[in-house]
């Protein structure tokens, strides 16, 4: 077996692929892999690059999280929607507006953790106008 940490590192560069399906397959693999085998591992692994200094490694754990689909990706997300990086910003706000969109397809802590993060977000005014 390979460490959840290591298989994060693997699978999330393929989230930010031009195919549609490669992102779609790398989100869920690393979802089942990953986030079910050792959570905590996980979001530690996702919260690293978070705090990544590569623009690209924090661009690519945006697209991770919202495929995570978890209140800890949420609250990531929101984190990221502070970030230096204006691209890294409107990624994060993007991603949470779109999550927020479809709030059917979202497990109830989910859409909890996400009405949080916009109450945030909007007291703090970076949500507006920046996705």
């Amino acid at each position: 077996d390979v460490p959840a940490d290591v298989a994060i590192r693997m699978l999330i560069p393929f989230l930010d692929s031009s195919d549609p399906r490669t992102q779609s397959l790398a989100g869920r693999a690393l979802f089942r892999y990953a986030f079910q085998y050792d959570r905590v591992v996980a979001v530690r692994s996702l919260e690293n690059m978070a705090r990544s200094r590569e623009v690209r490694d924090r661009m690519s754990v945006v697209t991770a999280l919202a495929e995570l689909r978890a209140p800890e990706a949420v609250d990531i997300l929101c984190w990221l929607a502070g970030d230096p990086d204006f691209e890294v910003q409107k990624r994060s706000l993007r991603e949470l507006r779109r999550l927020h969109e479809h709030p059917d397809q979202l497990e109830p802590a989910v859409r909890q953790a996400l009405d949080k993060a916009i109450a945030t977000l909007s007291r703090d005014r970076r949500w507006i106008g920046r996705a």
